[in-house]
């Protein structure tokens, strides 16, 4: 599928335009059937679980086939709606349904985790703290289940932290080598970090897989779902599993650079992960945290828009697409909208007597920030000119029409501003990616020309000899 089939956004984001053309039908060819699937059955019934509760787990870790992909994650929530069937599982858990969207989008429509992709946990069934015993045995059968899986790929997208006991603490067993290496960081980057694992059975045999390290999506739907780039992390990570499974990778610079980004970032801090990563700050968790980020965030857009006009962009497709590059443009509006949505969220919630006059100035200052912005960025943008101010130009003027007069202030729909800048960043990406394609080709005229002109030089190589040869029989 070509890049222009690909929808525009995916975790309500607008999609990097060079992630967009790495998405493609994944083929998954004809396999032999595993264990897997029973395995986790009878584990779950050798805790005494309920039926509803192992069904749609092993529905999750289904197919009941060896090879194709295979996803590592955490450990079950203790209040999945088991009793009302898989849909409603993914449906009510943001990691399960984002990892459902990005498996789907990746690959054109053709992988979905609840026909052709695995998933399991580093400790099945296991909501809660453990013992030593339990642990090891979660551990061990997590092990045992992707052994008999033997995945093509691996996408390593949790981690269980645990404080050491020992120098010898072996709790873990085999199942570290499943686990995620951090946000950012890639298996072959290091030598003790390989692409290629072989895992020890407990019958001594081994399986040999390839891995791709991850993350967990909570960290980006749910600890800090205001930050895009780590939604973009996530929908490359599934794309690279997704070209491994049919040997198709290549590392560009600008992936590093997201992943560098990322590993900034660190994990929040989570139930089986406390304290961890390079940046603990806190995420936020109320309206007036979000609209001050909201207005950080329009402030840093109204820079990004205001470098472009100091730079020199509209001398060709590749000066215009290295500066708007470079000015972070969508991110800013993807940040913006993802900020929104969160106050929006939590309008809807509701809030107690005591803080309603702290989050209506919050919302007051946001809807004073959004005017002045929308019309600062808008004036800026003319001085940019070509396609590139009308984008900017059209997409401020729909995030004003998100602002109406109600007496002597404004007032504003958090979703349509919302929407105003998610179609920003849409229409910035589908520019970035028509610029790419210019860039390109202004590339190929000078090497076609250089090229012909070889050419000419070498038939002109070619014809002198043999003047010279016939001056002389003639001469």
């Amino acid at each position: 599928m070509a890049a222009d089939n690909v929808p525009d956004i995916c975790l309500d984001i607008a999609v990097d335009h060079r992630i967009k053309r790495l998405c493609q039908p994944v083929y998954l060819p004809p396999t032999s059937n595993s264990t897997h699937v029973s395995l986790i059955e009878n584990r779950g019934r050798s805790l005494n679980l309920g039926r509803n509760e192992i069904q749609v787990t092993a529905q999750l870790a289904g197919p009941a086939t060896k090879g194709g992909i295979a996803v590592m994650l955490q450990q079950p929530r203790d209040n999945h709606p088991f009793n009302k069937g898989l849909d409603a599982v993914i449906e009510d858990c943001k990691s399960l349904a984002a990892l459902d969207e990005v498996f789907k989008f990746v690959s054109c429509q053709t992988l979905d985790i609840r026909e052709n992709v695995t998933l399991v946990d580093l400790l099945p069934y296991t909501s809660k703290q453990a013992g030593y015993a339990d642990l090891r045995s979660s551990f061990d059968s997590a092990t045992d289940i992707i052994c008999a899986k033997s995945p093509t790929v691996l996408l390593c997208a949790g981690k269980i932290w645990l404080e050491r006991t020992s120098k010898f603490d072996d709790r873990k067993g085999e199942a570290y080598k499943l686990e995620s290496i951090g946000v950012g960081n890639r298996f072959g980057d290091l030598s003790k970090w390989p692409v290629n694992i072989m895992i020890r059975r407990r019958d001594r045999g081994f399986t040999q897989f390839e891995r791709v390290n991850g993350f967990h999506p909570s960290l980006a739907v749910n600890h800090k779902p205001h930050v895009s780039l780590l939604r973009q992390l996530q929908i490359l990570t599934v794309a690279e599993a997704c070209s491994m499974l049919e040997n198709d990778w290549y590392e560009e610079t600008w992936m590093s650079h997201i992943r560098a980004r990322c590993k900034n970032l660190g994990e929040q801090g989570s139930p089986s992960s406390p304290g961890r990563g390079s940046d603990r700050q806190r995420s936020p968790s109320f309206f007036s945290d979000y609209a001050e980020l909201y207005i950080e965030e329009l402030d840093r857009l109204t820079t990004a828009v205001q470098s472009l006009t100091s730079r020199s962009i509209n001398k060709s497709a590749s000066s215009t697409y290295d500066a708007l590059l470079k000015s972070e443009i969508s991110e800013k509006c993807n940040n913006s909208s993802l900020i929104l949505r969160q106050m929006r969220r939590l309008e809807i919630s509701g809030w107690p007597e005591s803080v309603a006059w702290k989050n209506e100035a919050a919302l007051d200052d946001t809807v004073e920030k959004t005017v002045e912005v929308s019309r600062n960025v808008s004036s800026l943008a003319k001085a940019i000119g070509s396609e590139t101010s009308s984008i900017i130009r059209r997409g401020m003027k729909h995030l004003a029409a998100s602002v109406a007069r109600s007496g002597g202030g404004y007032d504003m729909g958090l979703d349509e501003a919302a929407d105003a800048l998610l179609d920003l960043a849409v229409a910035v990406e589908k520019h970035l990616g028509q610029l790419l394609e210019d860039k390109g080709e202004e590339t190929a005229i000078p090497d076609l020309e250089l090229s012909s002109l070889m050419s000419q030089m070498t038939i002109a190589q070619e014809a002198s000899p043999r003047r010279s040869r016939l001056s002389k029989i003639f001469g």
